[in-house]
This record gives structure tokens, sequence and C-alpha cells, in this order.
């Protein structure tokens, strides 16, 4: 991916991180990106397969937030779920390039533009907290350097209604909160790797809802 991106004149950098608190990696993460120059970041989890063009294409869209939904680890193989919420599920419109605006969607293949956080941490200097474990390329207990004594909780879990939410959901809600429109590319066919190999494209998905 990160060739083809290059060879259409995309400069890329790559940083990758363990973590069995995935809402700490992506805030970490994004920290990163903050102290770079880079305009856009993506994330891409180490369990999904897709092919280079659906990074392409979430990049021609030029949108805030724009994600490629992958189908939920489900344990019947044959339930082709997403974690996709819309405004209106009984009317979703499909828009130039295959896209479709969502209230929320996954961070697994994610795309979003550096205005997204800045226009965030203006709003809501709350989410700032000390940083007290070690950041990327650092290990647990050493002492961090200025530019890593505090992140943005952009990414946390969060309870509602009695429900968990995950911190994929949680950042996209707390976008639409402010008025940050999101989008999903749904041409592109992935898998999502686990106990087994979670395959589809989610314009299949939405076709067949259509259809039933």
């Amino acid at each position: 991916m990160a060739k083809a991106l290059s060879k259409s004149g995309i400069e890329v950098g790559i940083n990758t991180m363990k973590s069995p608190l995935i809402h700490q990696a992506r805030n970490y993460l994004t920290a990163t990106f903050l102290k770079s120059s880079y305009s856009h970041l993506l994330f891409i989890d180490s369990d999904v397969e897709f092919e280079p063009d659906a990074i392409v294409k979430m990049m021609v869209a030029d949108k805030d937030i724009i994600c490629t939904p992958y189908r939920t680890k489900s344990l019947n193989p044959n339930v082709h779920n997403y974690t996709v919420e819309f405004k209106n599920p009984d009317d979703i419109p499909i828009l130039p390039g295959g896209l479709v605006e969502i209230e929320a969607g996954p961070t697994g293949i994610m795309l979003i533009n550096r205005r997204v956080f800045v226009n965030l941490m203006n709003r809501h200097p709350e989410l700032k907290i000390k940083n007290r474990a070690a950041g990327p390329g650092k290990s647990q207990g050493d002492e961090l350097k200025d530019e890593h004594q505090f992140y943005y909780n952009f990414f946390d879990f969060k309870f509602e209604d009695g429900f968990s939410m995950g911190e994929d959901v949680a950042f996209c809600r707390l976008a639409r909160k402010n008025d940050i429109k999101i989008y999903a590319q749904i041409d592109s066919n992935v898998a999502h790797h686990g106990g087994f190999v979670w395959r589809g494209s989610f314009k299949d998905r939405l076709v067949d809802d259509k259809e039933a």
C-alpha cells in the first residue's frame, strides 16, 4: 500500500504499536501524528486485508473523516454485520464515488484529516490528559520527554444507556457532536481475519438490505 501511494506522489510515514488497550494505542499514535507535518492520519488494524485502491478511493473523496467498513467477527460466519450507524437506516443515498454519509463507523480502516483533531483540541481542552505510560518507541516506565508528556483522549471506551461503546463509535459520536461529517467508502472488498476470515463489501450488504 505504501508503495502504491508513493507512486502517486503521496508521502507516507508508518508507525506501529502493540497494546492490549486499543483506545490508548490510538491516542498515542494520534499524538505522534500531530507532532508530524502530515495532513492525514490513516488507521489500519493488523487484522484487516484490503486492496491499496481502497485507500486511494478514501483520499480522492477528500472528507474530514472517512472509513472503509469491514465485517464484524460474528460467531456465525454467514451473518454479515458491520459496525456502521446511520442517521436514517431506511434512507441511505449512495453518493458519487461510492460513498455514504454515516453517523459512526470502524477505525480499523479510517482516514482522518488533521483539521479534525485541531478542531477537537480547540473545542475540548478537557480531553488533554497527562501521559503516565510510555508512548510509541518508549519502554513502559521510562521518563517521558517533554513532547510526550501529554496526549488527547480522542478515543475512549464509553457507556451509554446501559451499553458499552467501543473507542471507534465513541470517537465518531464526539466528531458528530462537533458537526464533523463522517463518510464510508463502500465499494471495496475487505477481509477481517480471526479464527475465521470475514470477507465482504459493505455495498453488497446495503444492496441485500434494500432487496430484502
